[in-house]
């Protein structure tokens, strides 16, 4: 098993309990105390604090060596924001601020696909995205010509465009 694919066994791990707080954010528990919520949005949160940082010691192991130190700090720094977002979801559940607890658990999701993201590409599974036709004209991928540079250069690499050509026919 690959270390990307090890990261997906741990994302597909945490899928119950992130449906599980979409439906509470949606206000599926609506009638629900304030107090079981919390108690949901505490289990499921740490179960995905506990899947997140177990990704992070296999996107580590992967990481390159060189790179290593800066890397664990960076993904470190990840997860404690997650951490900092879990907390406050449980506190907006513990005090039933529905609206508050919408967003937090909005930033939460957020954060959570951030970290997986930046797991993928440690792993080099996944190219960070890049900027596309809404570019500044100062910056350098649109002095190299933008998103139809970006999408030549991934073409070239096997890989399929992140920015799809519109209007124009494949090829």
């Amino acid at each position: 098993m690959t270390f990307a694919d090890q990261i997906r066994e741990h994302q597909a791990r945490c899928q119950p309990h992130l449906l599980r707080l979409r439906l509470l954010a949606r206000g599926e528990a609506s009638t629900t105390a304030p107090a079981q919520i919390a108690a949901e949005v505490r289990e499921a949160t740490n179960a995905v604090l506990a899947e997140a940082k177990a990704a992070i010691g296999t996107a580590l192991a992967a990481a390159d060596r060189r790179r290593k130190p800066a890397t664990e700090a960076f993904l470190r720094a990840r997860l404690a924001r997650l951490a900092d977002a879990a907390d406050g979801a449980v506190n907006a559940a513990r005090g039933g601020h529905a609206p508050a607890l919408r967003s937090r658990l909005r930033r939460f999701d957020e954060l959570t696909s951030a970290i997986w993201t930046v797991q993928d590409a440690v792993c080099g599974q996944v190219p960070l995205t890049r900027p596309g036709p809404d570019v500044p004209e100062h910056h350098p991928e649109r002095v190299r010509g933008g998103s139809a540079a970006l999408a030549a250069d991934r073409a070239a690499a096997g890989r399929p465009s992140q920015f799809p050509r519109r209007g124009l026919s494949p090829g």
